[in-house]
C-alpha cells in the first residue's frame, strides 16, 4: 500500500493505492469505517488532521494481515471529510448505500441537494450504454 503523498497541508487530499493478489477479501479502514474493496484499488482521502489508514487483507489461508499508512497533515484544515460507499461494484437495478461524515463546514450538498453533515443514502445502480453502442 502506498500514498501519492504522506505529507500534505491542511485542506489537501491524496490517493492511497494498493495491489494485492490471491486473497479472500480486502477492507479499507478509515477510522471506524471499514469498507470492502478490491485487491487492485485506490481511495482518495482528505484528512482534517494526521490520520492512519489501514488495508486489512484476508489471505487464501484465512490469515489476516493489516497494512497501515499514515498521512501527516501540517496545519489545520478545521474541517474533515469522510465519504464512502458500502459496495462500489453493483449491477444495474441493485442498490448501494452512500455514507458521509463531514464536520466543521457551513453546508454539505449531494447532487445539488443540501444534506445533513453525517448521513447516508441508498442509491440505485444505473445502466450506461458503452460509448460505441447504438
Amino acid at each position: 500500500m502506498c500514498a501519492d503523498a504522506t505529507y500534505i497541508a491542511g485542506g489537501q487530499c491524496t490517493a492511497i493505492r494498493w495491489n494485492v493478489d490471491n486473497i479472500q477479501a480486502a477492507f479499507f479502514i478509515d477510522g471506524g469505517n471499514q469498507q470492502g474493496v478490491g485487491g487492485h484499488d485506490a481511495r482518495n482521502v482528505c484528512p482534517g488532521g494526521t490520520t492512519t489508514y489501514t488495508l486489512r487483507v484476508i489471505g487464501n489461508d484465512g490469515a489476516t494481515h493489516d497494512f497501515p499508512i499514515t498521512v501527516n497533515v501540517s496545519g489545520n484544515a478545521n474541517y474533515s471529510i469522510n465519504y464512502w460507499v458500502d459496495r462500489d461494484n453493483i449491477d444495474a437495478g441493485q442498490c448501494t448505500t452512500l455514507r458521509w461524515d463531514v464536520r466543521n463546514v457551513q453546508a454539505v450538498y449531494l447532487n445539488g441537494e443540501g444534506v445533513a453533515g453525517v448521513s447516508q443514502r441508498s442509491v440505485p445502480g444505473r445502466h450506461e450504454e458503452p460509448a460505441n453502442s447504438r
